[in-house]
This record gives structure tokens, sequence and C-alpha cells, in this order.
């Protein structure tokens, strides 16, 4: 009786040590698997976005942001995609945005990975720029974008990683920014304290 008391001790011990090694996933679409309709569809095809895909097949909990330059954005589906069936592709000449629907509490400090690779399209390098957006605990946009870091996309699938540097007083939103063609997928955000 004493010998399996001692193995399952030991045994709880490892199962928790290695479910607690495992952070939860704040974002809950980073594969781009999940559809639903593109409430701006119309509006960004005014604009210029052109879309290689139908209106409500686009990834949902994601948001395209239509106040910057057009695109070609599409779904690709495929066995190329590293997590999944599909991932996201942006053609740009200008930088275009597109950002995840939630916000999140800066009381705490998160990790944000992805994978991601690119080409040069039309003349312009490969970039994906990652980006905060800052509000207040009302919700009001605060007037401070932070640009963290800057990825020169390669032909290869890539993983990259973040330590997001976030403010206790604030709430923010992550952002993509594309340039050139850039393809991403299985988007992470993990808290990490």
């Amino acid at each position: 009786m004493l010998f399996s008391k001692k193995v399952l001790y030991i045994a709880g011990l490892i199962f928790l040590t290695a479910t607690s090694s495992y952070a939860e996933n704040l974002i809950k679409n980073g594969s781009f698997e999940a559809e639903a309709k593109l409430n701006n569809f119309n509006d960004l095809l005014q604009k210029g976005f052109q879309f290689e895909f139908e209106n409500d097949q686009w990834a949902k909990d994601w948001v395209i942001n239509g106040a910057m330059k057009p695109a070609v954005i599409s779904l690709v589906e495929g066995k190329d995609a590293p997590d999944g069936k599909r991932f996201l592709r942006v053609k740009t000449q200008e930088a275009t945005h597109i950002f995840y629907i939630d916000t999140f509490p800066g009381e705490n400090s998160y990790k944000c990975s992805f994978m991601a690779r690119g080409e040069p399209f039309e003349g312009k390098p490969p970039a994906i720029i990652f980006r905060l957006y800052f509000y207040n605990k009302t919700g009001a946009y605060v007037s401070k974008k932070q640009v963290i870091d800057r990825f020169i996309m390669e032909k290869d699938w890539k993983l990259l990683s973040i330590d997001l540097p976030v403010e206790k007083d604030l709430i923010f939103r992550i952002c993509f920014e594309f340039q050139g063609l850039c393809d991403l997928d299985s988007v992470s955000l993990e808290p990490t304290k």
C-alpha cells in the first residue's frame, strides 16, 4: 500500500509539472481555421482591397483595418500550412494591418509566437511589423502605437516569438502589419507570469 501511494504521488507531481509548463493560448483562432463573415467586406472592396475567399470564409476573431492601404488577402488551404489546413496570406506594397478582435489586460506579462514566411511582392521586400495598440481601462484608444519588432521574412516557415512590453494601467490589442507577400499561421499569446 505504501508503494502505490508513493507511485501515485510521484505520478501526480509529474503530471502537475508537465501541465503547468504549458500556458493557455489566449488567441482562439490563431491558425485561421474557424470561419466567419467579414463584416466590412463591401467597404474594403470599395477601398481597393481584393479577397481570394468568399465573404463568409474569413478568419473568425480577426479584423482587417480598413484605414490602412489596400492589399490582396487570401486564406490559403493545403498541406503547406504549419498548423491546421489553412493560413493567412497578405500581398501588399504598403502597410496593411490585421488585428485580433479581443483586448488583453496589461497586468500580466505575455509572449506572442507565430509562424511566418514571405517573398518580395512587386519589388517590396517581405516584412511583418508586430505592433501593440493601447487602450485605457474603459476601452478608449490611447494615442500610443507601439512597434514591438520588425521581422524580415524568409522563404521557409519560421517560428518567431516576442516578449511583450505591456503597461499595467492599459489594455492592449495585438496587430500585424504586412509589407510584400507574407504568410502567417499559428499565432499564440500566452501569459508568462
